[in-house]
């Protein structure tokens, strides 16, 4: 995961996640949300454009005494390239 996390902050380094809905049962939790940030580092060679992104998120976790033990996500990756001016 820290590797990711450093990968992302090459190319967005204020990005953050703004959580806009979450809901758990059982071992299972649930948000849905936003990644934002500013894009000033190349991303899948895309030049930095320096454009404010804002894309859909959702993150499915199970937890096991308290520990995320697993986790799956999911971006918008298209509207994310659309908004870097990939296209």
């Amino acid at each position: 995961m820290a590797q990711i996390a450093d990968r992302v902050l090459c190319w967005i380094p204020d990005g953050h996640h703004v959580v806009d809905d979450c809901v758990s049962d059982a071992d299972k939790v649930v948000t849905r949300g936003r990644f934002q940030g500013t894009h000033t580092g190349v991303f899948h060679g895309v030049e930095p454009s320096g454009k404010c992104v804002s894309v859909g998120v959702i993150h499915i976790d199970r937890v096991e005494n308290g520990i995320v033990v697993e986790h799956f996500g999911q971006l918008d990756g298209l509207g994310l390239m659309h908004q870097i001016g990939a296209f």
